[in-house]
């Protein structure tokens, strides 16, 4: 079976192990389902990455270009002339494989050889999730036997209510600002701290985001709220903050992708977070998903 269980008294999350995509998310105490998995597109879902975790590098490179030591890196160029998540193959589309299988846990491994879409050294990943009460905690860790681009991340897609699309959710978020962006998706390299995005409850209404916002402090936590008050909480100890509404997938809006992520292009922006691994070191980074319902999801 591709698909593995794992479930607590309140949570019950089903994990793919192509692409280690979450496929449900289910609160049980009201048998609500809060994730739009790759199911709800049918076919459609292969290229959009629904669920799944992005890598190596989970953002966009400019003309896949990028420099380590003075050494010049070329990667597959899948977005027109840039490089976006992680590639043609990327993780979202591997097998992952087993290494661990509880009840409340499951560990998932994936070995990226050197030179696959144009990545330097051999990226040896873990990622797992664990249930814990109302919180489903995801981790990734890594390490390379040559310095590399590494930054990885889940792009779940949340809607918290039966509803077909996320107009009637609200989004509460304290960040520095939302960093400007060109046609392409690529950092122009300011922040815009217009309308304080989101440091109150906001209804997204037909709002249209597609963005990456730089957190207040790490670590960060983004809340979005359902119809009936039903909230979730993300918290994640990433650099960034990357917030989809959906609306250029198959069924425009049906969720809200929060994703923990690095900086988009990071390795060519000067004074940013680096996304360089080296030989010796481990990388880690770890995000929660908390479900609070009411009365407890007032703030």
């Amino acid at each position: 079976m591709s698909r593995q269980t794992i479930a607590g008294k309140q949570l019950e999350v089903v994990i793919d192990s192509l692409g280690a995509a979450l496929v449900s998310l289910r609160w049980r105490p009201d048998d609500t389902e809060l994730a739009i998995g790759p199911d709800a597109f049918q076919d459609g879902a292969a290229g959009l990455h629904v669920g799944s975790v992005l890598g190596r590098f989970s953002r966009v490179v400019r003309d896949g270009r990028f420099a380590i030591d003075g050494r010049v890196h070329q990667l597959s160029q899948n977005e027109g002339s840039h490089h976006l998540h992680g590639g043609f193959i990327g993780f979202s589309r591997r097998r992952w494989r087993i290494q661990e299988h509880g009840s409340e846990h499951l560990v998932l491994g994936l070995t990226s050889f050197d030179g696959e879409e144009g990545y330097p050294g051999t990226l040896v990943v873990t990622a797992g999730f664990r249930v814990a009460g109302p919180t489903l905690v995801t981790w990734f860790e890594a390490q390379t036997d040559a310095p590399t681009l590494c930054a990885l991340s889940q792009h779940p897609f949340l809607n918290l209510s039966d509803d077909l699309d996320i107009d009637n959710h609200s989004l509460r978020m304290a960040v520095r600002g939302r960093l400007t962006q060109d046609a392409a998706f690529l950092p122009a390299g300011t922040l815009s701290a217009e309308d304080s995005w989101f440091d109150a409850w906001t209804v997204l209404g037909p709002r249209r985001i597609d963005d990456f916002f730089v957190p207040a402090t790490i670590p960060w936590q983004v809340k979005t709220r359902g119809p009936t008050g039903l909230t979730l909480a993300i918290t994640s100890d990433q650099p960034g903050i990357a917030i989809y509404t959906g609306d250029h997938l198959p069924f425009p809006r049906r969720g809200i992708c929060i994703q923990s992520s690095a900086w988009p292009d990071a390795p060519n922006l000067p004074g940013v977070p680096s996304s360089i691994l080296r030989p010796g070191q481990h990388y880690r980074s770890r995000t929660s998903y908390t479900v609070r319902r009411p009365p407890w999801s007032s703030s």
